[in-house]
């Protein structure tokens, strides 16, 4: 008779700590209050509130391990990040938890090599637990944009804000910073080999670029290559998602639906159609302009 109520007990009081996306609550309100307190937040800002989401606590979520070796190895990688912002003193963007996650995610996005049985182990797991929490902080974010344009905050977050959110989502999973070249999502390719891809006729910057040249210009290109590494990244880029998309915009129920007036409600229909980058292999008729 005791079992029953305990086990419903138990299992009501954890489910009433998450949203619907399964996040913590207390991260929750405080991505609110960041992205309440910073409407135009910058790149690094994001990622520093990410890395700060109660479920890299141990308080929080018990799967998370601390261990007797971060005393030494945590600073040793603080040392060799730069622009870390570790002297943040703002909570709980300062407290230890918050700045290991940073440092994790702005190693994975450096591609930094851990110690395998401790850092390297903490990376994977909080790598894993991001997409969930960009989608979180992207919602936070819509939400003070609706509450802002019914008047009810002061403040309304910019796009920048909703931007840099959402761009948090393909750095995670690619595991490059923005700024760097797209090439390196490649197997094999490396800072070193970029070099390859510059050259008096052509400047390659885009995976589209590269699949659109020629075969034998693509393999001389690859020369660093051996057959095996080459046949390796050709099936990786050939199963690269390539999407093509058209907009429309229009003004429903009026005369002229191709003219925005103010005040006037705009529908916005996009068509979305993925295809892989192998169709493009050698096909120059899409432009560069054309690449989103």
């Amino acid at each position: 008779m005791v079992a029953l109520p305990t086990a419903v007990g138990t299992w009501w009081y954890r489910s009433i700590r998450f949203s619907g996306e399964q996040v913590l609550l207390d991260t929750t309100q405080m991505y609110f209050y960041f992205c309440h307190k910073t409407p135009s937040m910058p790149l690094k800002r994001a990622l520093m509130i990410l890395a700060a989401s109660c479920e890299f606590d141990k308080r929080h979520n018990s799967e998370i391990i601390e261990r007797i070796t971060d005393n030494e190895e945590v600073p040793m990688l603080l040392r060799e990040l730069p622009n870390l912002g570790e002297k943040n003193k703002e909570q709980p963007l300062c407290r230890p938890y918050s700045i290991k996650a940073r440092a994790l995610l702005h190693a994975h996005l450096s591609r930094m090599r851990l110690p395998p049985d401790t850092l390297e182990c903490d990376r994977r797991y909080i790598v894993s637990r991001c997409p969930d929490l960009i989608v979180e902080m992207v919602n936070c974010v819509n939400q003070l944009i609706a509450l802002a344009y019914a008047r009810r905050i002061p403040r309304l977050p910019t796009i920048e804000t909703i931007e840099n959110c959402m761009k948090l989502s393909p750095m995670i999973v690619q595991g490059l910073w923005e700024y760097k070249s797209p090439l390196l999502q490649l197997p094999y390719i490396t800072e070193d080999h970029l070099k390859y891809f510059t050259n008096r006729k052509k400047h390659i910057k885009s995976l589209l670029q590269l699949a659109q040249l020629p075969g034998e210009e693509r393999r001389q290109v690859l020369r660093f290559l051996n057959d095996k590494q080459y046949d390796d990244l050709m099936k990786v880029l050939g199963n690269m998602p390539y999407i093509h998309f058209q907009v429309n915009t229009e003004v429903i129920d009026d005369e002229n639906s191709t003219v925005v007036t103010a005040g006037a409600i705009v529908t916005v229909t996009v068509f979305l159609r993925r295809t892989n980058m192998r169709e493009l292999f050698g096909d120059t008729t899409i432009k560069e302009k054309e690449i989103i």
